[in-house]
């Protein structure tokens, strides 16, 4: 309603203000009709601020109210008058057109602003993990295409995910996984987490450290301390973690084989099964 009622003060009722004024001032000077023609410009003052309905209704008010005058306050000169009136409904067709190409050009802008939107909607959507609101595997490979490599490619694989959807059901792992990948984002600030697919998220490692290794591997360790609350129940946060440094010369699909390798074998350790550093 802030909105709307600007606009129509300005298109509707500052015209016909305009029209009021202009008269009156034409009727205080005396019987003439010089000053009609000053109505000429309550069209295009209508046209500016209203849309092309409001400019007809205002550019008809301003013909009638300019004739019935001329018909009441008569100078004698009609030529002159109709002349004017000539003029007036001239330049009211004129500001309804404009008012119409305006309305156009909003529109056409509005369209291209909608479009914009939905384009960045999509390319988010296409690079956004739908159940997390991290970044998906295209997201991953989008900004690691972006030219700054990470020091090291963690990959951490949520275990205990299929006995959560068996025994709680698939809403309470969605619940799990959400939890699993605030707890990673959280943990790593400096980091870049992404959900890989299913059960398995990506760490990407910038920060450097002394201790970068285990310090990993001891974040990993503090993350899976806690259960996870579902709404079926508690849940053990159960992690495997694969480690392996960035080389930048190798793919991504060689560091993904490289942690996958470095994540199957911490997976046998008999110690929690959560992290171990592939030597490169």
């Amino acid at each position: 309603m802030s909105t709307k009622k600007p606009a129509w003060i300005f298109s509707i009722l500052l015209p016909l203000i305009a029209i009021a004024l202009i008269l009156t001032a034409d009727a205080l000077e005396g019987p003439k009709t010089a000053y009609v023609g000053v109505l000429a410009v309550v069209p295009m003052l209508a046209a500016v601020f209203g849309g092309t309905i409001s400019t007809a209704v205002i550019s008809g008010i301003t013909l009638a109210s300019a004739a019935f005058f001329g018909m009441l306050a008569s100078d004698g000169n009609v030529p002159a008058q109709n002349v004017r009136l000539v003029i007036i409904a001239l330049v009211g067709v004129l500001a309804i057109w404009a008012a119409r190409q305006r309305e156009i050009q909003e529109k056409e802008r509005a369209e291209i602003r909608i479009e914009e939107v939905r384009a960045d909607l999509l390319e988010h959507h296409s690079t956004t993990d739908a159940l997390t609101g991290l970044l998906n595997r295209r997201g991953l490979e989008e900004h690691l295409s972006q030219g700054r490599s990470p020091l090291f490619f963690v990959l951490v694989d949520c275990d205990g995910l299929r006995t959560i959807n068996q025994s709680f059901g698939h809403s309470a792992g969605d619940e799990f996984l959400n939890t699993v990948g605030r707890r990673l984002a959280s943990s790593f600030p400096e980091a870049v987490v992404a959900r890989w697919g299913g059960d398995e998220f990506v760490v990407l490692i910038y920060q450097e450290s002394e201790d970068v290794e285990n310090h990993i591997e001891r974040t990993l360790q503090e993350i899976t301390q806690r259960d996870v609350h579902t709404q079926s129940g508690m849940a053990p946060c159960e992690l495997s973690a694969g480690i392996t440094p960035w080389v930048a010369r190798r793919t991504i699909q060689e560091i993904l084989m490289s942690a996958d390798q470095a994540l199957s074998e911490a997976k046998k350790r008999p110690d929690g099964k959560l992290a171990r550093l592939l030597s490169m």
